[in-house]
């Protein structure tokens, strides 16, 4: 890969200070080697002491306020590229209309990562309010945009590493007990939230003709059965006991509904136990992975593992919640 222009592009980060979106900021403003920005400009509602955090290590800062788009168009004014972390909480979704809006009525944008950053939601076979919105929502940008040629990415990432072994998918360690529907042998992926920050680095530095419509990224992928006995590796003593939870009556129950259902993380079970959250090469039936694209041979970073995390966290994560 060649990364000949991201010297002479400018950056926009919206929700650049939320969970996600702190360690992108944190990643634009510390590329891997050899990328780099000409500008880095994060888009905040307020001044806090994170905003003035990332000015002083060389953000520029441009308060928005969506009730007022002509704020937003402001912010995008020489701007190259747009990353939307804006969260769907309160009034996320109308922010990223706004947003959205916006881009598309500038016309100078050339790349635009929609917030997505989750599950492939274009496997799923069920409807879900917040997942359905995100899949319209990143249609009726492609479609707003196209007279501009912008050039949309959606980045998918699975399950973030530093969430995902907690109690509300079941994986109650500190108990010794994880509950897993239908299959813990089924491979998912985890991606550490810093590498979802280093890979949208990567791919806005790629040549825009070189950049895909959609990028599927697993920092690590393994099974469930294989997660747990990595975690009793950094705690010996503590054994993980794995039961498993029979698939259809757990899915009927929460896809029944409609898309009156919003809550992830009981359909994100289950979507783990179908390997359908499984963003690695071998899953070639759901499209199979771009980390080649985003980290040619792991040479730019090294992905985070769920070994690194384990011992990070000495095989107790989430532990006192």
């Amino acid at each position: 890969m060649v990364y000949v222009a991201s010297a002479s592009r400018k950056v926009a980060i919206f929700g650049g200070t939320g969970h996600l979106g702190s360690h992108i900021t944190n990643a634009f403003l510390s590329p891997p080697s050899g990328i780099s920005f000409a500008l880095v400009r994060l888009c905040a509602r307020g001044s806090s002491p994170e905003v003035d955090k990332y000015k002083s290590q060389g953000a520029e800062i441009a308060l928005v306020d969506f009730s007022k788009p002509e704020t937003v168009t402001e912010a995008l004014k020489d701007i190259d590229v747009v990353v939307n972390a804006i969260g769907s909480k309160g009034a996320g979704h109308e922010s990223k209309k706004v947003l959205a809006k916006c881009v598309a009525e500038i016309g100078t944008v050339k790349l635009d990562f929609p917030s997505e950053f989750g599950i492939d939601h274009r496997v799923k076979d069920f409807d879900h309010a917040e997942w359905d919105a995100k899949m319209r929502a990143q249609e009726a940008l492609r479609q707003a945009t196209a007279p501009h040629g912008t050039k949309i990415c959606a980045v998918y990432t699975s399950l973030f590493l530093e969430d995902s072994f907690g109690p509300w998918f079941g994986l109650a360690t500190k108990k010794g007990q994880w509950d897993v529907i239908h299959n813990p042998d089924a491979r998912v992926s985890f991606t550490s939230l810093q590498d979802v920050g280093f890979a949208l680095t990567s791919l806005s530095a790629l040549p825009y003709n070189q950049i895909p419509e959609h990028v599927r990224i697993g920092g690590d992928t393994v099974t469930v059965r294989e997660a747990a006995r990595i975690f009793e590796s950094f705690n010996p003593g503590h054994d993980i006991n794995i039961s498993t939870i029979p698939l259809e009556p757990y899915k009927s129950q929460l896809t029944k509904g409609g898309e009156g259902n919003n809550e992830p993380s009981g359909f994100l079970r289950f979507l783990m136990g179908e390997g359908k959250l499984d963003l690695s090469d071998e899953n070639v039936r759901d499209g199979g992975s771009q980390n080649e694209v985003v980290n040619p041979g792991g040479k730019l970073w090294k992905w985070r593992s769920v070994n690194e995390y384990a011992q990070n966290v000495k095989g107790k994560p989430w532990w006192d919640v």
